[in-house]
């Protein structure tokens, strides 16, 4: 008796392609992984195909980088053509380095295999190196609000040839005090181009940004604005400060082999709350001047669950800078601590808690 082995390929639905993106991206993101719309990008998309001002609300983590970014890809993809020397096709503004970042390591995800140039300018990187990068001209730029300003004005680059924009976060830029820098960056575009705004929440401030940059937009919604995130279990503690560092440690007792993040107002806060853990078995070390580079690598090497090589040493801790904040991962109990929250735009998919110490200004 003779057994036959039939092998059948496994054929992949990618519920992409009915939104009418090019094939090629289609592929992409099936080699991606990524087959299955979220709703704002179930509802962005096909708006944006179709030229339209869009703008979103939905929570952080919902995919609002590809109801943006694949559309904005697909149509440079079929308009062809190349940017004139330090020209932008495509501007993406985000308010911090860190998001900039993870923009841009999606969008040239996105376009891998294509002529398409995605390049990304942020602070405190040497502004000389972003200039020489400029001078051909980008098909993608991903920028901070501050740095893009600060090579308009060295006649780095211009935005007079910009057909589409995209403003992600919007609402953290102006609770980073982004409004007037907006302002000059919109007084610099042509008015025929295509916008698209994101946004958690929607404060007062926002109508006036959407006037100032939309034309007749199509408002998409997939939670109410201000929406606790979904699966989150949320409590408040209403305790003397003194008592903060003593239930901080039972919260995380309870958890012992979880990730936990601990945010904090101030650096000498965390400092203080960092030495009254360390009676208990926690040793730390620090190493603070970290370049924003370093901090990309590092944020990239906590995606991927990769913290640091000293994690697999017992006792080690090593603290990273993350823009205003300062982040400390504590091995034995795999905890991190943080000042600040304007920076967070930090993925770490194996934290399990989050817990604050003291409100900042950007409690939201």
């Amino acid at each position: 008796m003779n057994d036959t082995t039939e092998t059948v390929a496994k054929t992949v639905t990618n519920d992409f392609a009915i939104m009418g993106l090019p094939k090629s991206l289609i592929t992409r993101l099936t080699a991606m992984g990524i087959t299955e719309p979220t709703p704002i990008q179930n509802q962005a998309i096909p708006h944006a195909l179709n030229g339209r001002d869009v703008m979103g609300l939905a929570q952080t983590g919902t995919g609002k980088t590809a109801a943006f970014g694949l559309p904005l890809v697909a149509q440079m993809l079929a308009s062809g053509g190349r940017p004139a020397p330090k020209t932008v096709r495509g501007l993406v503004l985000a308010p911090t380095r860190e998001l900039a970042g993870q923009i841009a390591e999606h969008l040239r995800a996105y376009s891998l295999g294509s002529p398409l140039k995605v390049a990304m300018v942020v602070g405190g990187q040497s502004i000389n190196t972003q200039i020489k990068r400029l001078e051909r001209g980008v098909d993608l730029l991903v920028a901070t609000p501050g740095r893009l300003i600060d090579l308009m004005d060295r006649r780095a680059l211009r935005l007079d040839e910009t057909t589409f924009l995209v403003l992600d976060e919007a609402d953290q830029m102006l609770d980073l005090g982004f409004i007037h820098a907006l302002r000059k960056i919109a007084a610099m575009l042509p008015d025929e181009r295509q916008t698209m705004l994101f946004s958690a929440t929607m404060p007062k401030q926002m109508n006036e940004l959407a006037s100032s940059y939309l034309t007749r937009p199509i408002r998409v919604e997939v939670s109410p604005p201000g929406k606790p995130a979904d699966k989150v279990t949320q409590e408040v503690h209403f305790i003397a400060k003194a008592e903060k560092p003593k239930l901080l440690i039972e919260k995380l007792d309870k958890h012992r082999d979880e990730l936990a993040l601990v945010f904090g107002r101030t650096k000498h806060g965390c400092e203080k709350l960092m030495k009254s853990l360390v009676p208990l078995g926690r040793s730390m070390a620090t190493n603070r001047k970290v370049s924003v580079t370093g901090r990309l690598l590092r944020l990239r090497r906590v995606k991927f669950g990769c913290l640091w090589p000293q994690m697999s040493q017992p006792g080690g801790s090593i603290f990273l800078m993350c823009v205003t904040s300062t982040i400390l991962i504590c091995p034995m109990y795999r905890k991190t601590m943080s000042t600040g929250l304007a920076g967070q735009h930090v993925p770490v998919p194996m934290a399990r808690q989050l817990h604050s110490v003291r409100l900042t200004r950007w409690a939201n």
